[in-house]
């Protein structure tokens, strides 16, 4: 079903999941005070390097895609990027 099976209101999309579902509004709070105001654009989550760690943090910390993709946890900052 396209609807999201979180808020059951909403046809589930990138956008929807990452900017707007009702049931992540903390997660959406904590990836906007981590990243800024390019957090409220999907293009720079998707795009700026800057975004990819705290968007992957995002996403396990919704574990909504954790039944298909297992643990995408990033490494720690401290790790070197390669």
């Amino acid at each position: 079903s396209p609807i999201c099976q979180q808020c059951h209101r909403h046809e589930e999309t990138v956008h929807h999941f990452l900017l707007t579902c009702p049931q992540y509004t903390r997660q959406q709070l904590t990836l906007q005070n981590e990243i800024g105001p390019q957090a409220n654009h999907l293009k720079n989550l998707l795009s700026n390097r800057k975004c990819i760690k705290p968007l992957l943090r995002f996403i396990v910390s919704t574990r909504r895609l954790e039944q298909n993709f297992g643990d995408v946890t990033p490494p720690a900052d401290d790790e070197t990027d390669e």
